[in-house]
């Protein structure tokens, strides 16, 4: 009673639930990559009908910076945070680059 008991552990689990990550992780990175392409094609449109630079909630002109920085934005940055708090969205990294605020 006294013996030690050893337990073999199948390998084969530990790479189905890695394999199950990596697919989850291409699966969102395959989503947010075709959110990006819909964002872009939005702001063809908005090209075409002569809106694209344009805030959508104030109508004010979007700085060319911020449109470099963010092409496809469909807001001027102050109303972007503002609709990001409202999504409940984390602030983006994005806003601290110093040639958004100028």
């Amino acid at each position: 009673s006294g013996a030690t008991r050893i337990t073999e552990v199948d390998p084969r689990g530990a790479d189905a639930g890695t394999e199950t990550f990596d697919r989850e992780v291409d699966l969102s990175m395959v989503e947010h990559a075709e959110a990006e392409l819909r964002e872009i094609d939005e702001a063809f449109q908005r090209l075409e009908r002569g809106g694209y630079g344009t805030c959508q909630e104030c109508g004010r002109l979007i700085p060319d910076n911020r449109l470099e920085v963010v092409p496809a934005t469909h807001y001027c940055i102050d109303h972007q945070q503002q609709s990001e708090v409202r999504a409940g969205v984390q602030l983006r990294e994005v806003y601290s680059d110093p040639r958004l605020r100028s």
